[in-house]
This record gives structure tokens, sequence and C-alpha cells, in this order.
């Protein structure tokens, strides 16, 4: 009696009914594979493995399993097939809910970081960077920004022994991500203080508060 084996997965096939070719030796059923096309496949070549896709994969080649590995702002899910020339192809979901397919190759070496929401963030926040940072005219952002960068990563500066000397970075790629992380400065009344003084200048550990909150560490330079 033949076994009904609809459901099971073999590689990247999963078997979805009886196939309707007929062979009097060997049976036959219709997959559908990973990367969304259909192949009907021997019940032999399933169970030993000898076939594991639709052909999006060649034989003899393992699929690199990625799967929950994060790439920038995109986590990958799951493979859909190659291009014509055997670049892996993957399912990956955007840090802001959206979904892309992108090249292995492309995740590996840094091409392809979002689906483009950074890209656009980016450009929207490109005018407000440089109408921050006209010569003479900075923004109290701005200049908070240029500061605290100076403090972790430049060894000249007569305070850095007080931060990236004892191992405290600036963890902001870009003026775009620190300012959508701190905002402008509410008045000029307020200063930019991170709340572990320990911690790293990062999201979540920066925040405005008011001068009459006197920070101990406002003379090493922190502040603005």
């Amino acid at each position: 009696m033949l076994k009904n084996i609809t459901g099971q997965t073999f590689g990247l096939l999963t078997v979805i009914r009886r196939g309707t070719r007929r062979d009097p030796r060997h049976a036959y059923w219709l997959c559908r594979c990973a990367c969304k096309r259909r192949k009907e496949v021997r019940s032999d070549s399933l169970r030993s493995g000898a076939i594991r896709s639709c052909g999006c994969i060649p034989r003899g080649h393992a699929a690199e399993n990625i799967s929950g590995q994060k790439f920038g702002r995109l986590t990958a899910l799951v493979r859909v097939g190659a291009t014509a020339r055997r670049n892996s192809r993957w399912l990956c979901r955007c840090r802001c809910g959206r979904e892309v397919i992108v090249r292995l190759d492309q995740l590996r070496d840094g091409t392809t970081k979002s689906c483009s929401c950074w890209y656009r963030a980016s450009r929207r926040i490109i005018a407000v960077t440089h109408g921050q940072a006209r010569i003479k005219s900075t923004t109290a952002t701005y200049r908070a920004y240029q500061r605290q960068k100076s403090l972790c990563r430049c060894p000249t500066n007569r305070h850095y022994q007080y931060y990236g000397g004892r191992g405290i970075r600036f963890l902001f790629e870009s003026f775009a991500e620190f300012y959508r992380e701190t905002g402008d400065k509410p008045s000029p009344d307020h200063w930019l203080m991170r709340g572990d003084p320990d911690g790293h200048f990062e999201a979540g550990n920066l925040g405005w508060v008011l001068k009459k909150i006197k920070p101990r560490r406002r003379k090493h330079g922190e502040g603005n």
C-alpha cells in the first residue's frame, strides 16, 4: 500500500498531493518548493535526498541556511530560490515591517541593509543635517553631536580620558541617526546627557535635561 507523505518536507520541498504522472514502478508526488515553484518528484528521490528542490539549488550543493540572521535592518526569513547565476535569494523582513527579497551576496557584503526605508529616511534628514551645520550658524543639536563624538573618538580632546579613554563609545553612525534619537534642543536651559554615566552614547541612553539638574560630569565636557 502506498504510504501517504502529504505535508512532509524534504529539503526545500513540501509534498502537496499525489502527482498526476503515472509509472508502474514509481510513485510521483506534487511538491511545492520554498521558492514557490511546483515540481513532481519520485518518492524514492525524495526519501534518499537525491532531489531537495525544484532545481533552484544544483544537485550536490547544500543550501546555506541563514534564517533568523540579521543584516543591518533586515532579518532573513526563508530562501525563495536563486538567480540564473545561482545566487541565493532570501525573503527578509525589515525593521520597519516591510518584506523584501534580497540576494545572499548583497546581504553578506552590506550592499542591501534595509527595504530602502533607511535610504528614504536619510534623504529626508540630509536637508536637516546641512541646515544645522551651516558655517557660523550650526544648531545646538549639531554642536552636541560633534562635541560628544569628539569626546569618544578624538584622543586630542582634553576630556578624551574620561570617555573614549575609558572605553565609552559613540555608537551613532551619522547625524541623521543621532537627530532621530534626540530631536531638537527643547530650550537654552537644557543639556543633552547620558542616563547611565558609565554607558555608551547610544539610543536609549541620551536625553535632554534641565540645567537646574546639575550633572556632576558636566565639568568633563559632556552636556551642551
